[in-house]
């Protein structure tokens, strides 16, 4: 299984890609978490790039 030596590399930028879109959420003070804020989204998509980014290292060889 030759793609499973790459994927710790694509995971690698999954978690790129995650801190880029937590930090955006702190950077822009999406913290306040009222109902309808921007907050929720985008903490829960950072969380979610996240643990696919470190499942994908995970399962690398």
């Amino acid at each position: 299984m030759k793609w499973r030596k790459y994927t710790k590399y694509v995971g690698g930028l999954v978690c790129l890609f995650a801190g880029i879109h937590l930090g955006n959420a702190y950077i822009t003070g999406y913290w306040r978490f009222e109902p309808f804020n921007l907050g929720w989204d985008t903490v829960g998509r950072g969380i979610i790039l996240l643990i696919i980014g470190l499942a994908l290292i995970y399962w690398s060889e």
